[in-house]
């Protein structure tokens, strides 16, 4: 007798074997520090709801050809896990985690629409009505290119805007990496399309800090944006409402003078918009800031785990070893721990002393390898030595 369909809210930990009517909604690849490349997506049933699934890195041969962006399928058996993400796509409690049982069906089904966003209105960003940890789709006119650096081999393009809605509030708006090259060259090209109305899918609202106002951008690969697309229903209405009220690209607001290489040295670029700060100051924040110390680094700091920890196949979390496997927090099995880099350092700055921890993903950029390359190195050094 075949299972019943369940609908995402009933979702939870008690079992691996549920079943599915979905529409994918959202899909992006994900690549990690070991150059490991994974596939993330966002699903929703006929009841709107969203949960987010992941399919692992050494499944993604298999099902990468079977998943398709706005196509619907019946889906069963999946690893449930707790939804840790530090930004989630959805509020699920939730995610799903493809396994080697896991099975997908595309099928037409004429009861889950073709699109759902989670919209969130400009008023309700400025008036704080928003999670910090969660992301949104955000539906708005462009009103003012206040900055722009288009370097499109690598991720530090990067375009400033404000956008605005049917509220007439504003809220600044920046685009990093793929995204700044895109819509640069949609500005190019589109010059006859007069007024952009853009749809942010899956973005980041920051609160703001400082001297920094509040500033929504994108999550990188996990966000994504459609500029004018009038198949949309939302862009559409939004762009009829506001065409006397937006800016057309020839406009003087509009006007987005890029440089095409970088005109800033590497300073430059590591204090971008960034505040300066003692280690006093450091030592008395309250909330996450974006910021730039001047110290010496006296001494690396190594614990009990040297200067790596075995970490998860999956995330970023440690492993222990449980009943022969080796298991995360987020209960995630390996086979194998993967190493990461935990470098801490005590650095001065004349007057006080202070401990700062690299994680992997800054250690890999700084060093150029990765910890299990760097312990290969060592390990081969030391039977050079000691044949």
């Amino acid at each position: 007798m075949a299972r019943p369909i369940e609908y995402i809210s009933s979702i939870d930990d008690s079992k691996n074997l549920w079943k599915v009517a979905v529409r994918c909604k959202h899909l992006w690849y994900v690549t990690s520090s070991q150059n490991r490349e994974h596939l993330e997506l966002i699903l929703f049933d006929s009841k709107l709801d969203l949960i987010q699934a992941i399919v692992p890195s050494y499944l993604v041969s298999k099902f990468k050809t079977q998943l398709e962006l706005g196509c619907s399928y019946i889906m069963q058996n999946f690893k449930v896990s707790s939804n840790d993400f530090s930004f989630k796509s959805t509020d699920h409690k939730f995610k799903l985690i493809f396994c080697g049982s896991t099975s997908v069906k595309k099928v037409q089904l004429a009861d889950i629409p073709l699109n759902h966003l989670k919209l969130i209105g400009i008023n309700a960003i400025i008036e704080g009505k928003y999670r910090t940890n969660l992301l949104y789709d955000i539906i708005g006119g462009v009103t003012e290119i206040s900055q722009a650096q288009i370097i499109p081999d690598n991720n530090k393009s990067k375009v400033v805007f404000s956008l605005t809605d049917l509220s007439k509030h504003h809220v600044q708006c920046t685009l990093w990496g793929k995204l700044a090259v895109q819509l640069n060259e949609y500005y190019t090209t589109h010059k006859a399309d007069g007024s952009i109305v853009l749809l942010l899918m899956n973005a980041r609202i920051k609160e703001p800090q400082g001297n920094y106002p509040l500033n929504v951008l994108n999550a990188w690969n996990g966000t994504k944006l459609l500029i004018n697309d009038l198949s949309i229903e939302e862009v559409k209405n939004l762009k009829e409402k506001l065409k006397d009220d937006l800016p057309t690209l020839s406009s003087s607001s509009m006007q987005m003078e890029t440089t095409n290489t970088s005109v800033f040295s590497d300073l430059d670029k590591f204090v971008w918009k960034a505040e300066v700060l003692s280690l006093s100051d450091i030592a008395y924040l309250q909330t996450e800031t974006t910021c730039v110390t001047v110290a010496t680094l006296e001494k690396f700091e190594c614990g009990q785990s040297g200067w790596y920890y075995d970490g998860c196949s999956e995330c970023t979390k440690s492993v222990t070893l449980k009943d022969g496997k080796f298991m995360c927090y987020s209960k995630h099995i390996s086979s194998e721990p993967v190493p990461r880099f935990k470098l801490e350092v005590l650095a001065s700055d004349g007057k006080l002393k202070y401990k700062f921890v690299f994680w992997d993903v800054d250690c890999v950029k700084l060093i150029g390898k990765s910890a299990l390359q760097m312990k290969l190195d060592l390990m081969e050094i030391m039977h050079s030595r000691n044949p």
